[in-house]
């Protein structure tokens, strides 16, 4: 596009200029996943126009000489379905959108769930994976937030324990503090020891070379390692997250390292297809290219859009730019910018259409994103765009956040999960093929989109629409067993009355938990017609 199309020479601002291409400068990205607005920042034009990079060895060319591995190469993928059912007389109406997040996440944080899952993971590394690398292969469990890691360390430790396999031990990692059921959990706490040590001990050995005298196999992590952690002795990944685009290549990319003995890799993933991951991997497994070049005009759509609110005020934001581009800044001018910048928060405050705030709230976002970019890959001339992103700056600071009204939360005695089953749904190879690619696209579009109010649905209504799309046909062997309600009923105040009465005076209290919480229990008065031979003394 030609570049005078998006320049207006109406002035001079050398904060605009110092943001364009510098003749006395060279800029030099270094990346295997170059994304969109890195390819237009730092590569070359190519006779079509489109940017280039200076120099290419590509993932393909990289496996076929050795350097790393296809991590592609074993990919095996699963399926889980649930079948749930409200658990309280109520029908409390919840936000459809935010409603169905909370449903899928008390199904998938499941003890039920990720004990099956476990199960798999644990036995798939015995049988397959942990005689590699002589003994001292590693494997990585990718869970989806801080709390699902914890549940799936505390699943490990308790499986592991229980099958009395005493030659595997696991980690977890996750930033900060985390409260689970009433108690505070930390990396280090669980771990036993500082979040620096924990590469150096999942390695299994000292800096000095030495070995640790506790050996660990298995590392379960929520973001942190997920990314630019180098261990060649992971030779497995387990994913239960949803992955996408270049967060998908540089997650399963932890397992490309080579090392001597390491031939293949294995990944096991509960919430993704073969096509999701080729699909994610096909713009970086050769040359990576773009299908366009940024329109720079887009950057006038997004600032005719932010004037439509009439929050906005251009005499404002000019004499807020007479102060701001001076050559120093007092106390007195800084009070002087944030009033005139309270001036169209003022504005903003006083419409009580709650959509177009946030409409606008997101607009102001993605102008000041691709400004700041736009600007660097480009030499532009109008000042009126650096002014308004200067102002914005502080605008988006002083805006009010969007409240969000406080909603019920999905507890335990609220939903019960009456059925599960995971399948295998996949198995072998995802590698790509030579000349399998795909371009990027260019920017050509932005977040913000007009704001629509979240509808209320009642909470039977989101779980039937989650059986409706997680569902399948479950065998008798798929239904919770009762011997999982009665774990649910023993609270302290029923085992206090079975360890001092005889069980028939205790039976009438157990009898009436159990079928309370049975997900078979049918109605208040009937019961389940089952034999009581199922409760477990």
């Amino acid at each position: 596009m030609d570049q005078s199309a998006v320049t207006q020479k109406i002035g001079h601002s050398p904060y605009q200029k110092a943001r364009g291409p510098q003749a006395n400068i060279s800029f030099f990205a270094f990346t295997a996943t170059p994304r969109n607005v890195t390819l237009e920042r730092f590569g070359l034009k190519g006779a079509d126009g489109l940017p280039q990079p200076f120099h290419l060895y590509s993932m393909r060319q990289a496996i076929e000489e050795g350097f790393i591995l296809d991590v592609l190469q074993n990919y095996m993928t699963y399926k889980a379905y649930y079948q749930l059912e409200k658990a309280i007389e109520d029908d409390p109406a919840l936000s459809g959108r935010r409603g169905q997040r909370k449903v899928a996440r008390y199904a998938n944080l499941h003890p039920t769930a990720i004990g099956q899952k476990v199960e798999i993971i644990v036995e798939h590394f015995r049988r397959h994976v942990m005689g590699m690398l002589n003994g001292q292969a590693k494997a990585m469990i990718v869970a989806s937030s801080r709390e699902h890691a914890l549940r799936y360390y505390l699943g490990v430790r308790e499986y592991i324990k229980a099958q009395g396999y005493n030659d595997l031990k696991a980690l977890v990692a996750f930033s900060g503090e985390l409260q689970f059921e009433g108690e505070t959990y930390t990396e280090a706490d669980l771990n036993d020891f500082a979040e620096t040590e924990l590469p150096s001990r999942f390695d299994g050995f000292k800096p000095d070379g030495s070995p640790y005298p506790e050996q660990y196999q298995i590392l379960i992590v929520a973001e942190k390692y997920q990314t630019g952690f180098d261990q060649p002795k992971l030779c497995a990944m387990y994913v239960d997250r949803k992955l996408a685009g270049l967060q998908a290549v540089q997650t399963l990319s932890r397992l490309n390292r080579t090392r001597q003995g390491k031939d293949q890799t294995y990944i096991l993933d509960f919430q993704n297809t073969i096509e999701d991951i080729q699909n994610a991997f096909r713009p970086f497994y050769e040359v990576t290219a773009l299908e366009a070049n940024s329109d720079p005009n887009l950057v006038y759509d997004l600032e005719g859009r932010l004037f439509k609110f009439g929050y906005l005020d251009k005499d404002e934001i000019e004499r807020f730019a007479q102060t701001y581009y001076s050559e120093t800044l007092d106390g007195g001018d800084r009070a002087k910018l944030e009033g005139l910048v309270r001036e169209a928060v003022a504005r903003f405050d006083a419409d009580e259409d709650e959509g177009r705030q946030e409409e606008f709230r997101q607009l102001l976002k993605s102008y000041m994103r691709f400004y700041s970019f736009i600007a660097q890959v480009m030499k532009l001339e109008d000042t009126s765009l650096e002014k308004l992103y200067s102002y914005g700056a502080w605008l988006a600071r002083l805006l009010p956040n969007r409240e969000v009204p406080p909603e019920i939360e999905i507890t335990e005695d609220m939903l019960r999960l009456q059925a599960f089953k995971v399948e295998n749904k996949e198995q072998g190879s995802a590698s790509l093929s030579p000349g399998d690619r795909a371009a990027l696209k260019a920017i050509n579009e932005f977040g913000a989109k007009p704001y629509t109010e979240d509808e209320q649905k009642e909470l039977s209504e989101i779980v039937k629409a989650f059986n409706e799309r997680h569902g399948t046909d479950f065998s008798e062997a798929d239904m919770i067993r009762f011997e999982q309600v009665n774990r649910d009923i023993m609270d302290e105040d029923l085992k206090e009355m079975m360890r001092n009465n005889p069980p028939d005076v205790v039976y009438t209290a157990f009898a009436q938990a159990f079928f309370w919480s049975c997900p078979r229990f049918t109605g208040h008065s009937g019961g389940c017609g089952l034999s009581c031979d199922e409760l477990a003394w």
